[in-house]
């Protein structure tokens, strides 16, 4: 049974990163000033979505796309979701056993 199965059709985004298949999340302001970090791994992570968001801004007008939905970076030990938006860009660290986009239909539907 996949760890995120049961998680509740109601709970929060808030409530979802708090999940135990989440290693760290991030989120970090279009200006480039990190808004909330859940650890130190995060927070390092989230100096590289500083470095995410430009590179999405390249490929953007390099390519003639609007904008990414996503990228996953995919490791032995865990799966790094780049998710950038119109005020921040959230970045979650999955545990190796987790299918990120089985969590991220639910995160994404969730009420903030």
């Amino acid at each position: 049974m996949s760890k995120v199965q049961n998680i509740n059709k109601n709970e929060t985004k808030s409530q979802l990163l708090s999940h135990p298949a989440i290693q760290g999340w991030v989120a970090i302001r279009n200006d480039g000033t990190q808004n909330v970090a859940s650890d130190e791994i995060a927070e390092r992570f989230g100096e590289v979505l500083i470095y995410f968001n430009q590179i999405t801004e390249l490929i953007g007008e390099t390519f003639g796309l609007e904008k990414l939905d996503e990228i996953h970076i995919v490791c032995d030990e865990l799966t790094a979701v780049c998710m950038p938006g119109r005020k921040e860009t959230v970045g979650i660290l999955f545990d190796k056993d987790t299918n990120p986009n089985e969590f991220l239909a639910k995160y994404k539907t969730a009420k903030s």
